[in-house]
């Protein structure tokens, strides 16, 4: 096993190629420039690419929604519409009696 000062190793190295791999890709940025770039400009590079694709997959999923006819309901509204739903069902339903063998 090499000596530690002769550079990051072991998950380190692996983040930083991680992180580069990320940047040229989605951003084309050169690898010397990423090598160069404090660290916390990187990590913020990479949580703003995440935030704009989860808004892009959310955009996507919203209309896929609206194509489909659906919609997100709030718990408190679902909530109010069931028990909408239990009040205007017949009260008179008979009780159903299972047998035990």
């Amino acid at each position: 096993m090499a000596p530690a000062f002769f550079g990051p190793t072991g998950n380190i190295r692996e983040d930083f190629l991680e992180e580069a791999f990320l940047l040229q890709y989605h951003l084309k940025m050169s690898y010397s420039d990423i090598r160069s770039m404090p660290l916390p400009y990187r990590r913020w590079f990479i949580e703003r690419l995440a935030k704009e694709f989860k808004k892009e997959a959310d955009a996507r999923k919203k209309a896929s929604d609206e194509r489909q006819g659906l919609r997100d309901i709030p718990m408190g509204e679902m909530s109010d519409m069931m028990n909408k739903i239990q009040q205007d069902m017949p009260q008179n339903t008979p009780e159903r009696k299972f047998n035990n063998g």
